[in-house]
């Protein structure tokens, strides 16, 4: 890593999200409307199941059944709506990417943009098409202008393959991720003047792929580049 990068680009490591606070807030907020979507799913499936078994009782009855309290039952759908909402606080619009589409970039079901590959490199390297890449263009004004306060987090996801023709530059899929998904930092910033300090990076190498590695076209969905709100710059 250059010596400039030090302060804002996240280090190489397992996990890969050192030094990412922005990343890190993001992630554990994520998780943790994971875990009450689960608790409140498996009260619900319980609820129901007690309903069927007992069709005379009512709300509170089955609730009671259970050993579970209405109030601690409507604070858990509470907490839930409330921290939908501040996962939905952070993610990019449909609107954000009208007309982007066109230009290869894709939002996923967490509201992140996505860029593969195909947009944006050569086969196996970090280095970014040569000319005009649209897609960074369209999405730098937005940041520019509508999210300009905001810190963003860029990633760099890869295949499973091992690298054979750049393994002396990357030595391993982390570091490309990684490479990739700096030199994304770096168009932003050289070329659209987007402040360095607005910026993380982060790298999962292989291990969070959206599809099996098992088929081509699944490895080509895996090989990209996803950018993300990471809230407020200083919150």
């Amino acid at each position: 890593m250059r010596k400039g990068f030090l302060g804002y680009a996240c280090l190489i490591g397992m996990g890969l999200q050192v030094g990412c606070v922005p990343y890190a807030r993001y992630d554990e907020l994520a998780a943790e409307l994971e875990r009450s979507k689960q608790i409140l799913q498996d009260l619900t499936a319980k609820y129901h199941q007690e309903l069927l078994k007992n069709k005379e009782g009512g709300t509170k009855e089955v609730l009671v059944q259970q050993g579970i309290s209405t109030e601690a039952y409507d604070a858990l759908r509470r907490e839930n709506d409330r921290l939908r909402s501040r996962v939905a606080d952070l993610e990019f619009t449909p609107e954000d990417i009208e007309g982007m589409r066109a230009l290869g970039v894709q939002r996923d079901e967490s509201g992140a943009l996505v860029l593969t590959e195909e947009v944006l490199f050569p086969p196996g390297v970090a280095d970014l098409r040569k000319g005009h890449l649209p897609a960074l263009d369209s999405i730098a004004e937005l940041l520019r202008t509508k999210y300009r306060d905001e810190a963003i987090i860029i990633e760099g996801h890869t295949d499973d393959d091992p690298l054979r023709r750049t393994e002396k530059l990357y030595k391993h899929n982390w570091n490309l991720g990684y490479e990739r998904a700096k030199s994304v930092l770096e168009y932003f910033n050289q070329k659209h003047a987007i402040p360095m300090d607005h910026f993380s990076v982060v790298t999962y190498g292989y291990m969070k792929p959206v599809a099996p590695n098992e088929t081509e076209e699944g490895k080509a969905k895996n090989r990209r580049v996803v950018i993300r709100r990471g809230g407020k710059l200083g919150a």
